[in-house]
């Protein structure tokens, strides 16, 4: 081997790492937005919020969610967004995987 190509190598193997790190932040964007938190539910800080509503106070949008739990619309949004960019990263890293030198 010479060192040209262990250098390509090398800079394949940071390439590979690279867009495995972006794929597994990715699928923590999706389990987070999809975390049944009262955050990501949509009766969070409305008339429907049942615990808010028996305990007089606001709930943090951290607390673990009730029973009556509904993804948002906002939580919706985002995890469409955040699936499609998923789709396209994983083709990226298949494809950098398909090209090693």
């Amino acid at each position: 081997m010479n060192i040209d190509a262990l250098f390509d190598a090398v800079a394949h193997a940071g390439g590979t790492i690279i867009l495995a790190n972006r794929v597994k932040l990715k699928q923590e964007q999706i389990a987070s937005v999809t975390a049944e938190r009262c955050g990501n539910c949509n009766l969070w800080m409305k008339d429907g919020c049942v615990p808010e509503k028996n305990t007089g106070r606001l709930r943090s949008m951290n607390d673990f969610a009730c029973r009556r739990f509904v993804l948002g619309y906002s939580s919706k949004i985002l995890l469409a967004q955040f699936e499609q960019e998923m789709v396209a990263l994983q083709g990226d890293l298949d494809d950098h995987l398909q090209n090693v030198p």
